[in-house]
């Protein structure tokens, strides 16, 4: 059978309560569409002011109708919505869309009427797509549960679907597919999320065979687990998730006691997520239908090796340089490969990568057809994209190579032609050929298809084999606010996590019998449930060494405090081990409101507010995860060693993180945050060498 959510996307038989025969009003659209387009299941219009609607019969209430239908939608005012779900329920209605406003998006009254209207909804049985949307659209099979102005076009079917948060904003999206001829097998608005969320819908129109892209506009989110569904039920399909979210900046977030709290904004944990899951980021509509096609036409790429064809040597060094920014890879061919190339194209063309064949070809048009083929043998490139200009003259001929060359490759390649009318675009798409704009746009598109094709390699390698041993026995049963160092060095401990030799200390002359137990320089830090920086007031004191360089260090660290944090409550100050420095790097946690506990790991120091050089996941991660931060990772080339300084052992750094990230799963909700900084990592060792954690209060 199918599920509720099942027959809100793929309705057999459709209910509009309160209908109207003016097809002019928002109310009559829902009707004019389902007859316009061609519904083949049942329609039942529902308004006591009607007998017929088109030659339907229009049934007073809905307890009239003969059976109930699988969706109904719902055009009342939003005074009246609560008896309609309740009426729906009662006739064993399951689904509803629901066009009505003046819900939460108004406040007051209104958020007390959606919150009847969950309650009322749930007890009902009946889920929500709504309220304050304008409704569904599943092209398929012409079910035009909307007042769209998108309806009124031609429906052009595809294999993508498309969910909105925004109804305006979305149905401009959806007509500008329609524009560039990319079909839509559903167009689905989700409003104000009282029920059914964007994640959900996507997940049902994912399971649907017809479709193998999935396209959202996202403003806010809301339920990390379903979004996690998605992302893995998208990979194990082969089906991608592009997302373009606006509202990158964090408002309204609280102040963090931790750098990991202060990076891992809302933004920057849903674009650590879609990097570990596989979700494609586009920036804009225009990006989001760029890649939408990329995937519908391309296969997936085997690595990131790219090779450029060009007309123009100077349109080749552009999309070189975007192609790096990307983090892809522009190979030189080979000599087999030079060679061959060499032997078709002019000679004051170049067989480097970018290969520019000239305009020449356009005289010999297997010179372009050949010369891809031919690049495709080097083994390091993966995806190709040729680069031309206008042709208006020889679209026919071009088509014609394109056609040969795809046949003849089984790499994927786009096009990137500047200037080509949609006539053209659409004979390109008709032979299985993606044909994009210029050459940002397609070597943006190359970039996706390596991104996704990469998270599927990550998410093949099972996930049990490469996470860390579970973590038992821990807990922050009886601690609020800031974690005191011993107690939450133990915690770390447990967790596998290497730290110095510490030891509290009341007096400074048990800092300095703690100094000699250690036998090496030591440093002193203040201990106070009120101070989260220690350096910002002068808490700290390194490399001391002998018993009046601690004595005196003791008394200028009280002294410093008393003055710049006078309020403060003092533990005493903790006497450490002093470890021999080394590549800094930051390791935290922190929980995420909508995707639970968070990892962050970046480059450390008292800097890394203003370096902002990090990369976030959710927890658990595996080895195979934590090595994609470190490599994503901008200074990422520092741990390789610089100037002759030795690297860092990566394996140690990603183990760490993979501990850490099992200690946030093992604490739960009691953790609020979590800041490992600096951790010293060398080619023997990775020591957090100072530690804060934030107990929830």
């Amino acid at each position: 059978m199918p599920t509720d959510i099942e027959k809100l996307i793929q309705p057999s038989s459709i209910a509009v309560i309160g209908a109207s025969a003016d097809f002019n009003k928002l109310n009559g659209r829902v009707m004019k569409f389902l007859i316009d387009h061609g519904f083949s299941g049942e329609i039942y219009p529902v308004n006591p002011k009607y007998d017929l609607i088109e030659g339907l019969k229009c049934y007073s209430n809905i307890d009239d109708l003969p059976k109930p239908a699988d969706l109904a939608v719902i055009t009342v005012p939003a005074h009246s919505v609560v008896k309609v779900v309740e009426a729906c329920g009662r006739k064993g209605i399951k689904a509803a869309v629901l066009f009505s406003s003046g819900f939460k998006e108004i406040g007051g009254k209104g958020e007390a009427l959606e919150a009847t209207l969950v309650a009322t909804a749930k007890k009902a049985g009946v889920r929500i797509c709504g309220p304050n949307t304008i409704g569904l659209i599943n092209c398929f099979d012409n079910a035009f549960a909307s007042f769209s102005q998108y309806g009124y076009g031609e429906n052009i079917v595809g294999s993508i679907s498309f969910i909105s948060q925004s109804g305006a904003f979305g149905t401009a999206i959806a007509a500008l597919a329609r524009a560039r001829g990319i079909g839509l097998g559903y167009f689905i608005s989700t409003g104000n999320e009282c029920d059914l969320s964007v994640p959900e819908i996507a997940y049902a129109t994912l399971k649907d065979p017809r479709i193998n892209v999935i396209t959202c506009y996202v403003e806010g989110l809301k339920h990390g687990e379903n979004w996690i569904s998605l992302a893995e039920l998208a990979l194990a399909s082969s089906k991608p998730v592009i997302v373009t979210k606006v509202g990158r900046s964090a408002a309204g977030k609280r102040a963090a006691a931790s750098h990991t709290g202060s990076l891992a904004g809302a933004d920057e944990v849903f674009d650590g997520f879609s990097k570990q899951y596989g979700l494609i980021r586009a920036r804009n509509e225009e990006h989001m239908l760029d890649l939408a096609d990329a995937f519908m036409l391309c296969g997936l790429p085997e690595g990131p090796g790219v090779g450029i064809i060009t007309q123009s040597g100077g349109a080749g060094v552009m999309m070189t340089d975007r192609a790096v920014e990307l983090g892809l890879n522009v190979p030189k061919p080979c000599r087999k490969v030079m060679s061959a190339i060499n032997e078709i194209i002019p000679s004051f063309g170049s067989a480097n990568n970018p290969i520019d064949v000239t305009a020449q070809f356009l005289m010999n048009p297997e010179v372009l057809r050949d010369s891809i083929i031919r690049l495709f043998d080097d083994p390091d490139i993966h995806i190709g994209v040729v680069w031309l200009q206008l042709m208006h003259d020889h679209v026919d001929l071009l088509t014609k190579i394109f056609k040969q060359t795809k046949f003849r490759v089984k790499k994927p390649f786009l096009v990137a032609w500047v200037g080509a009318s949609e006539e053209t675009i659409q004979k390109m798409r008709a032979i299985g050929v993606c044909c994009l704009r210029g050459g940002d746009p397609a070597i943006d598109a190359a970039a996706a298809l390596v991104q996704f094709s990469e998270a599927k390699c990550r998410y093949t390698v099972p996930f049990t084999k490469n996470r860390g041993r579970k973590i038992t026995s821990v807990s922050l049963m009886g601690h609020s606010g800031i974690v005191s160092s011993n107690d939450a060095g133990d915690l770390l401990v447990k967790a596998g996590v290497s730290i110095p030799k510490h030891k509290l200390c009341k007096s400074s002359a048990a800092a300095v019998a703690a100094a000699k137990l250690f036998g090496s320089d030591v440093a002193l830090k203040i201990e106070s449930p009120d101070i989260q920086h220690k350096t910002d007031v002068g808490g700290v004191k390194l490399a001391l060494n002998g018993s009046d360089a601690i004595e005196e260090g003791y008394a200028e660290i009280l002294s410093a405090v008393a003055a710049n944090a006078p309020n403060a409550r003092i533990d005493g100050i903790l006497v450490e081990e002093m470890v021999e420095p080394a590549t800094e790097l930051v390791i935290g946690l922190k929980r995420d409101p909508t995707f639970g506990c968070i990892i962050m790991v970046g480059l450390g120091g008292i800097f890394v507010e203003i370096i902002r050089d990090v990369a976030i996941r959710l927890c658990p991660v595996t080895i195979v995860d934590a090595h994609h931060m470190l490599d994503n990772l901008k200074c990422s080339g520092i741990l390789d060693g610089t100037r002759g300084s030795r690297g860092a052992n990566r394996e140690l750094i990603a183990r760490m993180i993979v501990d850490v990230s099992e200690l946030g799963i093992a604490l739960k909700d009691s953790l609020v945050e979590l800041d490992l900084n600096p951790v010293f990592v060398s080619v023997n060792s990775a020591i957090a060498v100072d530690w804060l954690m934030v107990a929830e209060k």
